[in-house]
């Protein structure tokens, strides 16, 4: 089905003659340095020099059961979702974006093919009664990882645990790697937002950044500023 269909007069009485594909590049942020990957209908793809992904992509509204009203609901619901896929959330926040209200969150979740590194994901919804504007923003560890990690626990060691637990034996490599692949993730002191600086090249760093630039720059076509935000009853 055809969302778009729906978003005829739902701006306050306001049209528009613009295609899917023009609403959607008509939204701007700085893409500086960044190349264009992925063209379709609903969604853009970029990367970077630095080899951060960009995707913004336009949906149907969310099937949230809160709104933007309600941050510790929105907190409590990506919490819960990202600790389900074996990750961590390491923050939310509910911000404007162009003048229109969003939610902002960063998470942490273990790189695709290699347990020992990390991909940091940074989200930006920006919800209507009709629609969602969705930016991705996500770069991946490779190769020696766990520098930041390593070198913060020097300045911050983690308190060391009452209780040790049980040595696990294992057969071969990959069944170490397996086993460490299960395990849940943490939130390390090095996750903090003040070691970005110290850490300029981090992906966590790099996420966070890029961010953080998206929402100074980002520009909405006035015809969005016209729709009904996401509301529950």
């Amino acid at each position: 089905m055809n969302f778009f269909k729906n978003l005829a007069g739902a701006g306050k009485g306001k049209s528009h003659n613009m295609t899917e594909k023009e609403l959607l590049r008509a939204i701007t942020f700085d893409l500086k340095d960044c190349e264009l990957k992925v063209d379709k209908e609903y969604e853009l793809g970029w990367l970077n020099k630095d080899y951060v992904g960009h995707m913004l992509k336009i949906t149907p509204t969310v099937s949230w059961k809160f709104d933007l009203r309600q941050p510790q609901k929105a907190e409590d619901h990506y919490e819960a979702e990202c600790a389900g896929f074996n990750g961590k959330m390491l923050s939310t926040e509910v911000i404007e974006a162009d003048g229109v209200e969003a939610l902002m969150g960063v998470f942490k979740y273990r790189a695709p093919d290699n347990v020992r590194g990390r991909m940091f994901v940074g989200i930006i919804w920006i919800p209507f009664a009709d629609c969602t504007i969705m930016l991705n923003v996500e770069a991946i560890e490779s190769g020696i990882t766990g520098v930041r990690e390593s070198l913060v626990a020097i300045s911050e060691p983690l308190p060391v645990p009452e209780f040790a637990p049980d040595p696990i034996h294992v057969s071969s490599v990959e069944e170490m790697f397996a086993h460490m692949g299960k395990q849940p993730l943490t939130i390390l002191p090095s996750d903090d937002p003040k070691w970005d600086a110290k850490f300029p090249d981090h992906p966590l760093s790099l996420v966070r950044a890029r961010l953080k630039r998206v929402v100074e720059t980002l520009k909405l076509p006035e015809y969005f500023k016209g729709l009904e935000p996401f509301r529950v009853s």
